[in-house]
C-alpha cells in the first residue's frame, strides 16, 4: 500500500523592488516526509519481528549470539531481517 502525502512548503523570494514578492518557489516535501514515515514504519516492523522471534524461541537470542558466539543463529536471524527488509521495500515501491 503506497500512501502519497501532498504536503507542500511555499517559500517566497523577494527582490529589490518595494512591491514585495517577485517570485514564488514551491518545494515539494511530500517525498521526504513519506520517506521518513516509511522508515519509521520499517524500523517498527523490524523491532516487532525481533520481539516475535524472541518470544517464539525458548532461549535468549541475544545470549546465544553475543555471549555464546552462535554464528549459525546470527546468519539465520540476519537472513530473516534482510528478507523482511526486501518485502517492506517492495511494498513501498
Amino acid at each position: 500500500m503506497v500512501v502519497a502525502l501532498p504536503i507542500t512548503l511555499q517559500v517566497m523570494v523577494t527582490g529589490n523592488n518595494l512591491k514585495g514578492i517577485t517570485n514564488m518557489e514551491t518545494f515539494q516535501l511530500s517525498g521526504a516526509i513519506s520517506a521518513l514515515i516509511y522508515a519509521g514504519i520499517g524500523i517498527a516492523v523490524f523491532f516487532i519481528a525481533l520481539l516475535l522471534i524472541e518470544i517464539a524461541t525458548k532461549y535468549s537470542i541475544n545470549k546465544k549470539i553475543a555471549h555464546e558466539g552462535n554464528v549459525a543463529l546470527a546468519i539465520v536471524l540476519g537472513s530473516i531481517l534482510i528478507s523482511l527488509g526486501m518485502i517492506i521495500s517492495s511494498a513501498i515501491h
